[in-house]
Protein backbone atom coordinates (compact mmCIF):
# COMPACT_ATOMS: atom_id res chain seq x y z
CA UNK A 1 0.00 0.00 0.00
CA UNK A 2 1.11 3.54 -0.61
CA UNK A 3 2.13 5.10 2.70
CA UNK A 4 4.58 7.76 3.72
CA UNK A 5 8.02 6.25 4.06
CA UNK A 6 8.30 7.10 7.73
CA UNK A 7 5.31 4.85 8.41
CA UNK A 8 6.47 2.12 6.06
CA UNK A 9 9.77 1.86 7.88
CA UNK A 10 8.14 1.91 11.26
CA UNK A 11 5.14 -0.33 10.60
CA UNK A 12 3.18 0.30 13.77
CA UNK A 13 6.37 0.72 15.78
CA UNK A 14 6.40 4.51 16.04
CA UNK A 15 2.83 4.39 17.31
CA UNK A 16 3.91 1.86 19.93
CA UNK A 17 6.44 4.33 21.27
CA UNK A 18 3.88 7.11 21.34
CA UNK A 19 1.33 4.86 23.02
CA UNK A 20 3.22 4.62 26.27
CA UNK A 21 5.96 2.47 27.79
CA UNK A 22 6.34 0.07 30.65
CA UNK A 23 8.31 0.31 33.85
CA UNK A 24 12.07 0.58 33.45
CA UNK A 25 14.42 -1.84 35.15
CA UNK A 26 18.10 -1.14 35.72
CA UNK A 27 19.12 -4.71 34.86
CA UNK A 28 16.48 -5.94 32.37
CA UNK A 29 15.65 -3.86 29.34
CA UNK A 30 12.20 -5.00 28.37
CA UNK A 31 8.45 -5.06 28.99
CA UNK A 32 5.38 -5.88 26.95
CA UNK A 33 4.52 -2.23 26.41
CA UNK A 34 7.95 -0.83 25.58
CA UNK A 35 9.48 -3.70 23.66
CA UNK A 36 9.09 -2.03 20.28
CA UNK A 37 10.95 1.15 21.17
CA UNK A 38 14.27 0.09 19.70
CA UNK A 39 12.76 -0.53 16.30
CA UNK A 40 10.61 2.56 16.33
CA UNK A 41 13.43 4.77 17.52
CA UNK A 42 15.39 3.93 14.40
CA UNK A 43 12.53 3.77 11.92
CA UNK A 44 12.29 7.39 10.90
CA UNK A 45 12.70 9.20 7.65
CA UNK A 46 13.75 12.48 9.26
CA UNK A 47 17.26 12.05 10.63
CA UNK A 48 18.17 15.74 10.57
CA UNK A 49 19.13 17.42 13.81
CA UNK A 50 16.81 19.81 15.60
CA UNK A 51 17.69 22.32 18.28
CA UNK A 52 16.49 19.82 20.87
CA UNK A 53 18.69 17.10 19.32
CA UNK A 54 21.85 19.19 19.51
CA UNK A 55 21.20 20.28 23.11
CA UNK A 56 20.85 16.70 24.37
CA UNK A 57 24.30 15.47 25.48
CA UNK A 58 25.84 18.34 23.53
CA UNK A 59 29.39 17.21 24.31
CA UNK A 60 28.77 13.61 23.17
CA UNK A 61 29.22 12.33 19.63
CA UNK A 62 26.45 10.00 18.42
CA UNK A 63 27.52 6.47 17.45
CA UNK A 64 25.89 3.73 15.40
CA UNK A 65 24.85 0.45 16.94
CA UNK A 66 27.14 -1.57 14.65
CA UNK A 67 30.15 0.30 16.08
CA UNK A 68 29.33 -0.62 19.70
CA UNK A 69 30.98 -3.67 21.27
CA UNK A 70 27.68 -4.87 22.71
CA UNK A 71 29.27 -7.87 24.39
CA UNK A 72 30.77 -5.45 26.94
CA UNK A 73 27.25 -4.47 28.03
CA UNK A 74 25.03 -7.50 27.42
CA UNK A 75 25.01 -10.77 29.37
CA UNK A 76 22.87 -13.23 27.45
CA UNK A 77 21.13 -16.40 28.57
CA UNK A 78 19.89 -19.19 26.31
CA UNK A 79 17.88 -17.47 23.59
CA UNK A 80 16.92 -20.62 21.69
CA UNK A 81 13.77 -22.50 22.59
CA UNK A 82 12.14 -19.46 24.20
CA UNK A 83 8.45 -19.85 24.95
CA UNK A 84 6.24 -17.28 23.28
CA UNK A 85 2.69 -16.92 22.04
CA UNK A 86 0.96 -14.54 19.67
CA UNK A 87 -2.26 -14.32 17.69
CA UNK A 88 -2.52 -16.34 14.50
CA UNK A 89 -2.85 -14.42 11.27
CA UNK A 90 -6.33 -13.01 10.78
CA UNK A 91 -8.60 -13.07 7.76
CA UNK A 92 -11.07 -10.75 6.08
CA UNK A 93 -14.28 -11.23 4.11
CA UNK A 94 -15.84 -9.43 1.18
CA UNK A 95 -18.25 -7.92 3.70
CA UNK A 96 -15.24 -6.33 5.41
CA UNK A 97 -14.06 -4.99 2.04
CA UNK A 98 -17.47 -3.44 1.34
CA UNK A 99 -17.71 -1.93 4.83
CA UNK A 100 -14.29 -0.32 4.48
CA UNK A 101 -15.03 0.91 0.95
CA UNK A 102 -18.36 2.44 1.96
CA UNK A 103 -16.85 4.12 5.01
CA UNK A 104 -14.08 5.77 3.01
CA UNK A 105 -16.30 6.56 0.04
CA UNK A 106 -18.93 8.32 2.14
CA UNK A 107 -16.44 11.00 3.07
CA UNK A 108 -16.32 12.12 -0.55
CA UNK A 109 -19.79 11.66 -2.00
CA UNK A 110 -22.60 9.24 -2.62
CA UNK A 111 -25.69 8.56 -4.67
CA UNK A 112 -26.69 11.56 -6.75
CA UNK A 113 -28.93 10.14 -9.47
CA UNK A 114 -32.21 9.74 -7.56
CA UNK A 115 -34.39 11.50 -5.00
CA UNK A 116 -34.09 10.83 -1.26
CA UNK A 117 -36.53 8.37 0.29
CA UNK A 118 -37.50 7.35 3.83
CA UNK A 119 -34.77 5.18 5.26
CA UNK A 120 -32.00 6.88 3.30
CA UNK A 121 -29.12 8.51 5.11
CA UNK A 122 -28.48 11.87 3.49
CA UNK A 123 -25.59 14.29 3.72
CA UNK A 124 -27.05 17.78 4.13
CA UNK A 125 -26.22 21.42 4.82
CA UNK A 126 -28.86 23.37 6.71
CA UNK A 127 -29.49 26.72 8.33
CA UNK A 128 -32.44 27.43 10.62
CA UNK A 129 -33.80 30.94 11.04
CA UNK A 130 -36.38 32.45 13.37
CA UNK A 131 -37.78 35.78 12.18
CA UNK A 132 -35.03 35.76 9.55
CA UNK A 133 -32.20 35.39 12.07
CA UNK A 134 -30.07 32.26 12.39
CA UNK A 135 -30.06 30.83 15.91
CA UNK A 136 -27.41 28.96 17.85
CA UNK A 137 -27.33 25.26 17.09
CA UNK A 138 -29.50 25.61 14.00
CA UNK A 139 -26.77 25.47 11.35
CA UNK A 140 -24.58 22.60 10.18
CA UNK A 141 -22.71 21.39 7.12
CA UNK A 142 -22.14 17.86 5.82
CA UNK A 143 -24.55 16.57 8.46
CA UNK A 144 -25.60 12.93 8.06
CA UNK A 145 -29.29 12.30 8.79
CA UNK A 146 -31.33 9.13 8.35
CA UNK A 147 -34.77 10.09 7.09
CA UNK A 148 -37.44 8.63 9.34
CA UNK A 149 -35.18 8.38 12.39
CA UNK A 150 -37.10 11.08 14.28
CA UNK A 151 -33.87 12.86 15.08
CA UNK A 152 -35.15 16.27 13.97
CA UNK A 153 -38.39 18.13 14.71
CA UNK A 154 -41.58 17.05 13.01
CA UNK A 155 -41.70 17.79 9.28
CA UNK A 156 -37.96 18.18 8.82
CA UNK A 157 -37.16 14.65 7.70
CA UNK A 158 -40.43 14.18 5.80
CA UNK A 159 -39.72 17.45 4.00
CA UNK A 160 -36.57 15.98 2.46
CA UNK A 161 -38.30 12.95 0.98
CA UNK A 162 -38.34 13.41 -2.79
CA UNK A 163 -35.55 16.00 -2.79
CA UNK A 164 -32.72 15.21 -5.19
CA UNK A 165 -29.04 15.72 -4.38
CA UNK A 166 -28.00 19.23 -5.34
CA UNK A 167 -31.44 20.69 -4.63
CA UNK A 168 -32.20 23.21 -1.86
CA UNK A 169 -35.56 23.51 -0.10
CA UNK A 170 -37.07 25.78 2.56
CA UNK A 171 -38.92 23.89 5.29
CA UNK A 172 -41.49 26.06 7.09
CA UNK A 173 -41.91 24.36 10.44
CA UNK A 174 -42.57 25.03 14.11
CA UNK A 175 -40.78 23.77 17.16
CA UNK A 176 -42.91 21.52 19.33
CA UNK A 177 -44.33 22.89 22.56
CA UNK A 178 -42.94 21.95 25.02
CA UNK A 179 -39.43 21.55 23.53
CA UNK A 180 -37.15 20.13 26.22
CA UNK A 181 -33.82 20.49 24.33
CA UNK A 182 -34.30 24.28 24.29
CA UNK A 183 -37.40 25.66 26.03
CA UNK A 184 -36.73 29.12 24.57
CA UNK A 185 -37.59 27.74 21.11
CA UNK A 186 -40.79 25.99 22.17
CA UNK A 187 -43.64 26.65 19.75
CA UNK A 188 -41.73 29.14 17.62
CA UNK A 189 -42.02 29.08 13.82
CA UNK A 190 -38.76 28.33 12.05
CA UNK A 191 -37.54 28.14 8.46
CA UNK A 192 -34.84 25.58 7.69
CA UNK A 193 -33.01 26.06 4.40
CA UNK A 194 -31.65 22.63 3.54
CA UNK A 195 -29.41 21.42 0.72
CA UNK A 196 -29.18 17.69 0.07
CA UNK A 197 -25.58 17.03 -0.94
CA UNK A 198 -25.87 13.32 -1.59
CA UNK A 199 -27.41 10.08 -0.38
CA UNK A 200 -25.05 7.72 1.41
CA UNK A 201 -24.81 4.39 -0.41
CA UNK A 202 -25.93 1.27 1.46
CA UNK A 203 -23.90 -1.16 -0.62
CA UNK A 204 -21.04 -1.07 -3.09
CA UNK A 205 -23.38 -1.33 -6.07
CA UNK A 206 -24.48 2.25 -5.34
CA UNK A 207 -20.99 3.69 -5.48
CA UNK A 208 -20.12 5.73 -8.56
CA UNK A 209 -16.90 5.83 -10.57
CA UNK A 210 -16.99 9.63 -10.74
CA UNK A 211 -16.89 9.93 -6.94
CA UNK A 212 -14.06 7.40 -6.68
CA UNK A 213 -12.07 9.33 -9.27
CA UNK A 214 -12.52 12.53 -7.25
CA UNK A 215 -10.88 10.95 -4.21
CA UNK A 216 -7.48 11.82 -5.67
CA UNK A 217 -5.60 8.54 -5.27
CA UNK A 218 -3.33 7.43 -8.08
CA UNK A 219 -4.14 3.76 -7.52
CA UNK A 220 -7.84 3.86 -8.35
CA UNK A 221 -10.29 5.69 -10.59
CA UNK A 222 -13.18 3.22 -10.64
CA UNK A 223 -15.27 1.45 -8.03
CA UNK A 224 -13.69 -1.91 -8.85
CA UNK A 225 -10.18 -0.50 -8.55
CA UNK A 226 -11.14 1.10 -5.25
CA UNK A 227 -12.51 -2.17 -3.88
CA UNK A 228 -9.30 -3.93 -4.88
CA UNK A 229 -7.33 -1.25 -3.09
CA UNK A 230 -9.45 -1.90 0.01
CA UNK A 231 -8.66 -5.61 -0.23
CA UNK A 232 -4.96 -4.85 -0.42
CA UNK A 233 -5.28 -2.48 2.52
CA UNK A 234 -6.96 -5.15 4.65
CA UNK A 235 -4.33 -7.68 3.62
CA UNK A 236 -1.62 -5.21 4.60
CA UNK A 237 -3.20 -4.48 7.97
CA UNK A 238 -3.71 -8.17 8.74
CA UNK A 239 -0.14 -9.02 7.76
CA UNK A 240 1.21 -6.05 9.72
CA UNK A 241 -0.75 -7.01 12.84
CA UNK A 242 0.49 -10.59 12.59
CA UNK A 243 4.14 -9.66 12.04
CA UNK A 244 4.06 -7.01 14.75
CA UNK A 245 2.50 -9.43 17.25
CA UNK A 246 5.07 -12.09 16.39
CA UNK A 247 7.99 -9.69 16.70
CA UNK A 248 6.65 -8.25 19.95
CA UNK A 249 6.43 -11.74 21.44
CA UNK A 250 9.92 -12.61 20.26
CA UNK A 251 11.48 -9.43 21.61
CA UNK A 252 9.69 -9.72 24.96
CA UNK A 253 10.93 -13.30 25.35
CA UNK A 254 14.46 -12.35 24.30
CA UNK A 255 14.68 -9.48 26.75
CA UNK A 256 13.68 -11.80 29.57
CA UNK A 257 16.95 -13.74 29.20
CA UNK A 258 19.18 -10.71 28.69
CA UNK A 259 20.85 -8.49 31.26
CA UNK A 260 22.07 -5.10 30.08
CA UNK A 261 24.46 -3.06 32.20
CA UNK A 262 24.19 0.51 30.94
CA UNK A 263 24.58 1.85 27.42
CA UNK A 264 27.11 4.10 25.65
CA UNK A 265 26.22 7.77 25.80
CA UNK A 266 26.77 8.09 22.05
CA UNK A 267 24.18 5.40 21.33
CA UNK A 268 21.71 6.96 23.75
CA UNK A 269 22.19 10.29 21.98
CA UNK A 270 21.48 8.66 18.63
CA UNK A 271 18.24 7.13 19.85
CA UNK A 272 17.18 10.36 21.47
CA UNK A 273 17.49 12.08 18.10
CA UNK A 274 15.64 9.28 16.33
CA UNK A 275 12.80 9.16 18.85
CA UNK A 276 12.44 12.94 18.69
CA UNK A 277 12.42 12.87 14.89
CA UNK A 278 9.83 10.08 14.86
CA UNK A 279 7.56 12.15 17.08
CA UNK A 280 8.10 15.20 14.88
CA UNK A 281 7.01 13.17 11.85
CA UNK A 282 3.91 11.93 13.64
CA UNK A 283 3.04 15.46 14.78
CA UNK A 284 3.37 16.74 11.20
CA UNK A 285 0.99 14.06 9.94
CA UNK A 286 -1.60 15.25 12.47
CA UNK A 287 -0.95 18.88 11.51
CA UNK A 288 0.24 19.69 15.03
CA UNK A 289 3.38 21.30 16.39
CA UNK A 290 5.59 18.88 18.27
CA UNK A 291 4.98 20.30 21.75
CA UNK A 292 1.21 20.23 21.39
CA UNK A 293 1.47 16.67 20.09
CA UNK A 294 3.55 15.73 23.13
CA UNK A 295 1.06 17.23 25.53
CA UNK A 296 -1.93 15.61 23.81
CA UNK A 297 -0.56 12.15 23.01
CA UNK A 298 2.34 11.64 25.40
CA UNK A 299 1.22 13.55 28.46
CA UNK A 300 4.57 15.31 28.73
CA UNK A 301 6.95 17.46 26.71
CA UNK A 302 8.74 15.69 23.89
CA UNK A 303 12.25 16.41 25.20
CA UNK A 304 11.46 14.69 28.49
CA UNK A 305 9.79 11.80 26.74
CA UNK A 306 12.60 11.23 24.23
CA UNK A 307 15.36 11.50 26.84
CA UNK A 308 13.51 9.14 29.19
CA UNK A 309 13.25 6.33 26.66
CA UNK A 310 16.44 6.83 24.65
CA UNK A 311 18.43 4.66 27.06
CA UNK A 312 15.85 1.88 26.94
CA UNK A 313 15.96 1.98 23.15
CA UNK A 314 19.74 1.70 23.24
CA UNK A 315 19.61 -1.25 25.62
CA UNK A 316 17.08 -3.14 23.55
CA UNK A 317 19.05 -2.50 20.37
CA UNK A 318 22.19 -3.92 21.94
CA UNK A 319 20.36 -7.13 22.91
CA UNK A 320 19.27 -7.62 19.31
CA UNK A 321 22.72 -6.75 18.00
CA UNK A 322 24.23 -9.31 20.39
CA UNK A 323 22.21 -12.11 18.77
CA UNK A 324 23.00 -10.80 15.30
CA UNK A 325 26.70 -10.97 16.08
CA UNK A 326 26.47 -14.42 17.65
CA UNK A 327 24.41 -15.94 14.85
CA UNK A 328 25.94 -14.11 11.89
CA UNK A 329 22.66 -12.27 11.19
CA UNK A 330 24.09 -8.86 10.37
CA UNK A 331 23.08 -7.30 7.07
CA UNK A 332 25.84 -7.10 4.45
CA UNK A 333 25.91 -4.42 1.78
CA UNK A 334 24.66 -6.80 -0.90
CA UNK A 335 21.92 -8.12 1.36
CA UNK A 336 20.86 -4.58 2.24
CA UNK A 337 20.39 -3.80 -1.46
CA UNK A 338 18.18 -6.87 -1.80
CA UNK A 339 16.17 -6.04 1.33
CA UNK A 340 15.57 -2.49 0.14
CA UNK A 341 14.42 -3.68 -3.28
CA UNK A 342 12.02 -6.25 -1.78
CA UNK A 343 10.72 -3.70 0.68
CA UNK A 344 10.12 -1.18 -2.10
CA UNK A 345 8.25 -3.71 -4.25
CA UNK A 346 6.09 -4.84 -1.34
CA UNK A 347 5.12 -1.29 -0.47
CA UNK A 348 4.64 0.01 -4.02
CA UNK A 349 7.45 2.50 -3.95
CA UNK A 350 10.97 2.61 -5.36
CA UNK A 351 14.33 1.69 -3.91
CA UNK A 352 15.37 5.29 -4.50
CA UNK A 353 12.54 6.52 -2.29
CA UNK A 354 13.48 4.07 0.46
CA UNK A 355 17.05 5.36 0.34
CA UNK A 356 16.01 8.98 -0.04
CA UNK A 357 17.17 10.16 3.39
CA UNK A 358 20.67 8.87 2.70
CA UNK A 359 20.95 7.09 6.07
CA UNK A 360 21.58 3.47 5.16
CA UNK A 361 22.52 2.62 8.74
CA UNK A 362 18.89 3.19 9.76
CA UNK A 363 17.85 0.73 7.06
CA UNK A 364 20.52 -1.78 7.99
CA UNK A 365 19.36 -1.83 11.60
CA UNK A 366 15.72 -2.08 10.60
CA UNK A 367 16.26 -5.16 8.46
CA UNK A 368 18.68 -6.68 10.96
CA UNK A 369 16.09 -6.37 13.71
CA UNK A 370 13.55 -8.20 11.56
CA UNK A 371 16.07 -10.92 10.76
CA UNK A 372 16.99 -11.49 14.41
CA UNK A 373 13.38 -11.57 15.63
CA UNK A 374 12.45 -14.02 12.88
CA UNK A 375 15.36 -16.17 14.07
CA UNK A 376 14.07 -16.07 17.65
CA UNK A 377 10.63 -17.19 16.48
CA UNK A 378 11.97 -19.92 14.20
CA UNK A 379 14.06 -21.32 17.04
CA UNK A 380 11.46 -20.79 19.76
CA UNK A 381 8.71 -22.79 21.44
CA UNK A 382 5.86 -21.00 19.72
CA UNK A 383 2.11 -21.11 20.28
CA UNK A 384 -0.13 -19.32 17.80
CA UNK A 385 -3.45 -18.38 19.39
CA UNK A 386 -6.35 -19.12 17.06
Amino acid sequence: MKKKLVLLLAGCMVLSVLGGCGKKDEEKSGSTENQTQTQSAQSTENTGETTEDTEFMADVEAVNLIDVKVEDYVTMGDYKGLKMSFDAKGTYTEADVEELALSAYSGYGGVTNRAAALGDTVNIDFCGKIDGVAFDGGTAQAYELTLGSGQFIGGFEDGLVGVKPGETVDLNLSFPNPYDPNPDLAGKPVVFTVTVNFILPTDASQMEDSVVASMGNEYYDTVEEFKQYCREYLEYEIENAYVTGKQNAALTALLEVATVNGAPDGLIKKYYANIYSSIEAQAAMYGMDVELFGTYFLGTDVVTYASTYAEESAKQSMVIQYVANAENLNISGEELDKCIQEFAEKNKTTAENVRSDGNEEVLREYFMFEKVLDFIVENGDVTEIQ
